[in-house]
């Protein structure tokens, strides 16, 4: 399984004590880390108190409301996201409140591995990889540096092992198959767009098309191929934004010259053919009246 989550919204702030965050529902994703204090935060009816080295993960359409205690400072670090690049325009509202219209137009949707586990609430005080992951994106996050949404993915990884059953472990087991399954995946990650097959990664690391199979899909959670056309596909979601190229175009740079095929894949993954996708995404990015 490979998500390439597109970050929309960065927030980092204190709350003073008494504050209320009014009752919502997000049509994106958001990540919420507690680095100092309390507060309480009401889930879908139930409240629970999170205090520092709390994080949570919010889906889409589930209300939730925050307030602190009398006396109470607290400080959160918030991250609003897609799971998959969409063609929303930048308009699109990060929630609507008691009374307001909820459009679902406008939902992000959640993949099918992740859904059943959310929305998700954890304490990694005592786990000082995944804090020091956490406060390290924020840090590139709050420079401006790409480095910062580049991080999201291992991030929300390390909070779904274990719980997510697709998710592989934030670090990998030292075996002789874990070493080889890493470099097929680094091989494909850097030469995606090339013609590749099982002879090719066989070759590669010296094992067998069905051992490689095996041990690939318990490290990275996909077969060689399905995790293939993993990356191709985000790329091509990617070069399809960019506008440049067109469908063809696009299926021919990420490796996929056929055009039915590529359009089967990209429908597969999108939910939506490239030409359509394309389509919305140069309409939603116009200006108004243009």
């Amino acid at each position: 399984m490979l998500f390439c989550p597109t970050v929309r919204l960065i927030y980092e702030g204190s709350w003073s004590g008494g504050y209320v965050e009014p009752a919502r529902r997000l049509y994106d994703n958001e990540l919420v880390y507690v680095s100092r204090g309390q507060f309480h935060f009401e889930l879908e009816g139930r409240s629970h108190l999170l205090t520092r080295g709390a994080v949570v993960l919010i889906p889409p359409g589930v209300w939730h409301e925050s307030r602190t205690a009398p006396n109470t400072c607290v400080t959160r670090h918030c991250v609003h996201f897609d799971w998959l690049p969409m063609p929303f325009p930048s308009s699109r509202p990060l929630a609507a409140y008691v009374g307001d219209v909820y459009d679902p137009e406008w939902i992000s949707p959640v993949p099918a591995e992740i859904r059943e586990v959310l929305p998700l609430l954890d304490r990694v005080a005592s786990r000082r990889e995944i804090t020091e992951m956490i406060m390290l994106m924020f840090r590139y996050f709050r420079q401006r540096h790409d480095l910062g949404e580049t991080m999201l993915w291992p991030v929300l990884r390390a909070l779904l092992a274990g719980k997510a059953e697709a998710p592989a472990s934030v670090l990998p087991s030292s075996g002789k198959g874990s070493r080889r399954s890493l470099t097929v995946r680094d091989y494909i990650d850097r030469h995606y767009a090339e013609p590749q097959d099982y002879a090719t990664y066989c070759q590669l690391v010296k094992t067998s098309p069905s051992h490689l199979c095996r041990t690939f899909a318990a490290q990275i959670g996909r077969t060689p191929q399905a995790y293939l056309n993993d990356v191709r596909m985000h790329h091509a979601c990617r070069l399809l934004q960019e506008g440049v190229l067109n469908v063809n175009e696009v299926g021919r740079a990420v490796g996929i010259p056929d055009p039915n095929y590529f359009s089967r894949l990209f429908r597969r993954q999108f939910g939506q053919s490239p030409s359509r996708f394309l389509a919305r995404h140069y309409a939603l990015s116009r200006p108004a009246g243009k």
